[in-house]
């Protein structure tokens, strides 16, 4: 997604399909998780919940299809939604299995706030990480 994005702002493509899958294909990854006791046993995740007892892995595929806004607007296409900014980072820094590093989360959350020029007091969504793992 990011690189289409740059793509698309550099003007190098007009359309790009972006998409992602998550698949849980091997037992080993599933057995591993349940032996560090990090899978719900209820099979119901209670995130940021006191009684959090794990998480429930899922799986799924989700598809984009995008274009420049202006490309959009002079052909009159429905726009559903419209991305200010992305960045990506992987410095390899880790705050343990189940949890990001949060300096570096705090540096990519910059870098694309900069790139969008939004102020941060402006952002209305922001994503958590809280897996419910005891």
């Amino acid at each position: 997604l990011d690189l289409a994005c740059q793509y698309l702002a550099r003007k190098t493509i007009n359309y790009a399909i972006v998409g992602g899958v998550s698949l849980n294909l091997s037992p080993v990854f599933t057995r591993l998780l349940q032996d560090s006791s990090m899978l719900a046993p209820d099979g119901k995740c209670k995130t940021f919940g006191q009684r959090a007892t794990g998480y429930v892995p899922g799986e799924g595929v989700g598809v984009v299809a995008l274009e420049r806004l202006s490309d959009s607007r002079s052909r009159g296409s429905k726009v559903y939604s419209v991305i200010a900014s992305s960045h990506v980072n992987q410095d390899g820094k880790s705050n343990g299995l189940t949890a990001p590093n949060g300096v570096a989360q705090e540096q990519v959350i910059a870098r694309a706030l900069q790139r969008a020029n939004v102020d941060p007091g402006r952002v209305q969504y922001v994503e958590t990480h809280g897996t419910g793992t005891p």
